[in-house]
């Protein structure tokens, strides 16, 4: 069979897999930092920006728990590329070692580079 008759390539889920936990790095870096945010009503004008305040951090924490919901959900995508890159891979070997075991007569070679 032709090289391009079925091609599965391994290493792009594996760089899809470095990508996805790199964004998983950088989520739990804005996890981090948005979670440090605590605003004060001194830093808004004093005790009548307490309610501002106290919606501000609220939506602070939800927002670093989203970061870190990201995180997660990246890391997970990143694995299940690095898998799906590993079961290509053995795949390969073991179609190549089934092919290598068929002789192929002019007729079949011709229709299988055809595929």
């Amino acid at each position: 069979m032709s090289d391009e008759s079925t091609q599965y390539l391994p290493e792009r889920f594996r760089a899809s897999a470095e990508l996805h936990h790199e964004s998983a790095d950088l989520a739990e870096s804005l996890s981090r930092l948005v979670g440090r945010v605590a605003p004060t009503a001194g830093q808004f004008g004093g005790a009548g920006a307490a309610g501002f305040t106290a919606a501000l951090g609220g939506t602070a924490a939800e927002r670093s728990r989203a970061a870190q919901r990201a995180r997660e959900d990246r890391d997970a995508t990143g694995e299940g590329a690095t898998g799906a890159a590993a079961l290509g891979e053995e795949t390969d070997g073991l179609a190549a070692t089934a092919v290598g075991r068929v002789q192929l007569g002019d007729e079949a070679r011709r229709i299988a580079d055809s595929v």
